[in-house]
């Protein structure tokens, strides 16, 4: 009876331990499970403006990948290595290497590459006009500035410190959109309710900005 209590209690403790080591490490078929997958996260440059700002990537089906943040988004090719996903940027010819699970890269490493680094990454979704269409979020500009923005039909939206509609383009996790002579670029956040985004007020002038779905 001893010998079958604790045959029972090794493996009441053994099976969660199993069970958590299992869904956080890498899948299968690492290639595969990365394949269409969008993520997000921030990054901050290590000369002029250093504060986080947002950014997405998106790694396609034929090992492209398409990288976006404010301004011009990037492109170049991923491959997958045991448990390190790599990322060329042929136009800076930068190397991104990581480690990555089912939900999150880390420990990365920008091999010759001393211009910018990466705080966090993590699993995302695709946006799509339909899931922002009609919804309001509010919050501040960093310095206390009230900042909102009302969602309407296509792809419009309403900033309140513009008085102009603008036209927004869904950019992985992300979207990219005027505000009056400058320009936004933002990403939903893991809770799907909270926004990070960043602006740019020519020719220099950078407001970070964070608002909830209300």
């Amino acid at each position: 009876m001893k010998r079958l209590f604790s045959a029972v209690l090794l493996i009441i403790v053994v099976l969660p331990v199993m069970y958590c080591s299992k869904s956080s490490s890498v899948p299968d078929d690492p290639a595969a499970s990365l394949k269409g997958t969008v993520w997000a996260g921030q990054f901050h440059y290590l000369h002029g403006y250093t504060e986080q700002q947002p950014f997405s990537v998106k790694l396609d089906a034929d090992s492209s990948f398409t990288w976006y943040q404010l301004g011009p988004h990037q492109s170049g090719r991923w491959w997958v290595k045991d448990s390190i996903i790599s990322l060329r940027f042929p136009q800076e010819d930068v190397l991104l290497e990581a480690n990555f699970k089912a939900d999150v890269w880390n420990n990365f490493v920008y091999p010759g590459q001393k211009r910018w680094l990466i705080d966090k990454l993590y699993r995302s979704r695709m946006l799509n006009a339909d899931s922002l269409r009609g919804s309001i979020w509010l919050g501040k500009l960093r310095g206390g500035i009230s900042f909102g923005l009302a969602f309407l039909p296509g792809t419009q939206l309403k900033c309140h410190i513009d008085p102009a509609v603008a036209h927004y383009a869904v950019e992985g996790a992300g979207i990219q959109f005027p505000i009056k002579s400058g320009q936004s670029f933002a990403v939903i956040e893991k809770d799907g309710f909270s926004m990070t985004g960043i602006y740019l007020d020519p020719p220099s002038v950078y407001y970070l900005w964070y608002v909830n779905k209300q």
